[in-house]
């Protein structure tokens, strides 16, 4: 997960600079030149460092740095140093803590009317959550075991995925799943999409448990 988040950060706060700058530094900025260009705009001017940084800890740990961490990254003279920034702040506890937290949002991680998770299921979900992040899992690995969770949701963390729907039936799951995995609205798929999508999750089903509540 990290390693989509670095090129995104990336594309943000660096490469996407002035128009002399508007160079493809990976996958992520020809997308973005293209729709740029598709508009006719142009590339936003390079910050400066002091913004660059601000910027970057506010996105990645959701905190401002200290003046000795601003101190030292200014007077940096490598060329490569907001490259090394972001790969540093990556790799910091406060990573993972502030972006267990926005998939906890994004997720709807919560013990309370509507969303139907009891204390220990947003418990072991949200460490769950937490510990995928930390150990770098894939996109598509977190995905597939979020739609694929099986079992009790207090011992198997990723079933709390269906259990925090706001409905049970496959239109309900397939606008949720649009929106959390794709970032698109359901109803902006293309009509064989809106078909296709709601039958891929009718056989979805759910079932009673011994353990409490």
């Amino acid at each position: 997960m990290r390693k989509q988040l670095q090129q995104q950060v990336r594309a943000k706060l660096e490469i996407i600079g002035s128009e002399n700058n508007a160079v493809p530094f990976n996958a992520i900025d020809n997308p973005v030149l293209d729709i740029l260009k598709q508009k006719n705009l142009k590339p936003a001017a390079i910050c400066s460092d002091s913004v660059f940084i601000r910027r970057a800890y506010l996105d990645l740990i959701g905190t401002i740095p200290s003046y000795q961490e601003v101190k030292q990254f200014i007077n940096d003279p490598s060329a490569t140093k907001r490259a090394q920034l972001v790969d540093t702040l990556l790799e910091r506890q406060e990573f993972y803590e502030y972006w267990s937290l926005k998939w906890g949002d994004i997720l709807r991680i919560k013990a309370e009317f509507p969303i139907n998770l009891w204390p220990n299921g947003a418990m072991v979900y949200q460490r769950w959550i937490r510990e995928s992040i930390k150990n770098n899992k894939p996109f598509d690995v977190f995905t597939r075991e979020l739609l694929l969770g099986s079992g009790s949701n207090f011992r198997n963390p990723p079933s709390n995925f269906y259990r925090a729907v706001a409905g049970k039936d496959p239109l309900t799951i397939a606008q949720t799943v649009s929106l959390t995995m794709f970032g698109v609205r359901y109803d902006k798929w293309d009509a064989a999409t809106q078909k296709n999508l709601p039958e891929f999750f009718s056989r979805i089903g759910y079932k009673g448990t011994a353990e409490w509540k």
